[in-house]
C-alpha cells in the first residue's frame, strides 16, 4: 500500500489554486458581478489618463465571454478568440483580465552603484536581492541621493514588487507597511493596484502556479529574464470585491495553520492508518490519494483542537476524504 501525501509547501500551492479558481470559499449569487468592478476600474483609469497621471495604453484590451461560451479579447478594433490560452474555467460571475487592466506597472530606475551614499544622505534602494516572499531584507542596504527625476520610482504601501531577472525571477512581495522611503531599482517590477481591487487578492494570484507557469514558459532560457510587457499581460481571474475579501481571510487563516501542520505532518498518517486498518487492508496494492479539501479540513481543525484530539476525529472523515484512483 502506498499513500500519496502533500507536504506543507505542496498544500500551500494547492490552496492557492483553489482560491483563484473560485473553489476555496462558497460562491454567493448575491455578490456583485465582477463585470461591474472591472467597469469601475476602467473608469478610474480613464480619469487618471485625462488628468495626465498615466499614459494611455496603445494596446488597451478587454476580455469577454461570447454567446458560444468562448473567451475573446478585444484590442482596438481587433477581436481574438483566446479560449485556448486561458488555463482553467472560472465561476460565471468572475472575469478574466490582464494585470495591466487593473494596475499601473513600471520597472525600476538604473541606479549607479558607484554613486551610492550613506544612509544619512540618501534614500533606500530596493534591489532584487533585498526581498523575498517573506518580506524585505534589512542587511546590505544601499542608499542613493534623491533627484526629482526619480519620483515615479518610489515604492508605496500595498504595491507588489516582482523580481524580473536571475535565479529567483518571478518572486513577488506585497508591501504591507513601509517604515522608510524606498526607491525601486532596475529589474524590479513595481505594481500599483488600482483602488477598486484588493492588493492582497492580487498578491495571492501572483504567488500561484498560474503566474509561475507563465513565467517558466516565457522567461529567457539564457538569462532568466522577464519583461515589463510580459508582466502587464499576466492573466488574472477576478471575482467580486466581496469574494476577494472572503478568499483573503480564508487563505490567511489556512496559511497560519500550515506551520502547525508542517510540524505534525509525519505523525498524522501513522495514527490514521491503524484506526482504519479494516478498510485499508483491501487497498494493499492501491495508492491512496488524499484530496486538498481533506487537508483543508485538517487545517481548520487545528484552529480549535489539541494535537491528540485530531487523530481521534480523523476516522469520521474516511469515506469523504479517501479518493481511490
Amino acid at each position: 500500500m502506498k499513500i500519496n501525501r502533500l507536504t506543507a509547501e505542496q498544500l500551500r500551492k494547492s490552496i492557492l489554486q483553489l482560491a483563484i479558481q473560485g473553489k476555496l470559499v462558497k460562491q454567493d449569487p448575491n455578490d456583485e458581478p465582477a463585470s461591474k468592478l472591472i467597469e469601475r476600474i476602467y473608469q478610474e483609469k480613464q480619469k487618471l489618463i485625462k488628468e495626465g497621471k498615466i499614459k494611455k495604453d496603445k494596446q488597451e484590451s478587454f476580455i469577454f465571454k461570447g454567446e458560444d461560451n468562448h473567451y475573446y479579447e478585444k484590442i482596438g478594433k481587433n477581436i481574438k478568440d483566446i479560449t485556448e490560452e486561458l488555463p482553467f474555467e472560472i465561476p460565471e460571475n468572475w472575469m478574466w483580465v490582464r494585470l495591466k487592466n487593473i494596475s499601473i506597472i513600471n520597472g525600476g530606475f538604473a541606479f549607479k552603484s558607484s554613486e551610492f551614499v550613506s544612509k544619512e544622505n540618501g534614500i533606500r534602494i530596493l534591489r532584487i536581492s533585498d526581498f523575498d516572499e517573506r518580506g524585505l531584507k534589512n542587511n546590505n542596504i544601499v542608499y542613493y541621493k534623491y533627484e526629482s527625476k526619480m519620483f515615479d520610482y518610489f515604492l508605496n504601501n500595498k504595491n507588489i514588487v516582482i523580481c524580473m531577472t536571475g535565479g529567483t525571477v518571478g518572486k513577488s512581495l506585497l508591501i504591507k507597511e513601509l517604515k522608510e522611503k524606498i526607491l525601486v531599482n532596475q529589474r524590479v517590477g513595481n505594481i500599483k493596484i488600482l483602488n477598486e481591487m484588493l492588493p492582497d487578492y492580487v498578491d495571492i494570484v501572483m504567488k500561484s502556479e498560474l503566474i509561475s507557469k507563465i513565467i517558466r514558459k516565457n522567461k529567457n532560457s539564457t538569462n532568466d529574464n522577464i519583461s515589463i510587457e510580459l508582466i502587464k499581460l499576466f492573466f488574472i481571474p477576478v471575482p467580486s470585491i466581496e469574494e476577494q475579501l472572503k478568499i483573503i481571510v480564508k487563505y490567511n487563516k489556512l496559511l497560519t495553520q500550515l506551520t502547525l501542520y508542517k510540524n505534525i505532518f509525519p505523525y498524522i498518517f501513522l495514527l490514521y492508518i491503524p484506526v482504519n486498518i479494516w478498510y485499508l487492508r483491501f487497498l494493499v496494492n492501491k495508492t491512496i490519494h488524499f484530496s486538498t479539501l481533506f487537508y483543508i479540513k485538517i487545517l481548520n481543525m487545528l484552529k480549535n483542537v489539541k494535537f491528540l484530539w485530531i487523530f481521534t476525529q480523523l476516522t469520521l472523515f474516511m469515506q469523504l476524504v479517501l479518493e481511490r484512483p
